[in-house]
């Protein structure tokens, strides 16, 4: 038996390119949000400076997304 891995078709090959897109832009928001749950934890109880913080970090990362 041969050890070839069957060529896939043009299609196939996008449909992986196109999961693997989504998979990295997932991870990426998951690491985001992972950020921001430290920081809120980290502010404890000065919650009104966690919430001033947390809009900086999201406004960041709305204007990063555009670039």
């Amino acid at each position: 038996m041969s050890d070839k891995k069957k060529s896939s078709t043009p299609h196939e090959f996008m449909q992986r390119l196109y999961n693997m897109h989504w998979q990295s832009k997932i991870e990426e928001e998951l690491i985001n949000l992972e950020m921001i749950d430290r920081l809120v934890d980290f502010m404890g109880d000065d919650l009104p400076e966690a919430e001033y913080i947390i809009q900086r970090v999201q406004r960041r990362l709305r204007n990063d997304r555009k670039y």
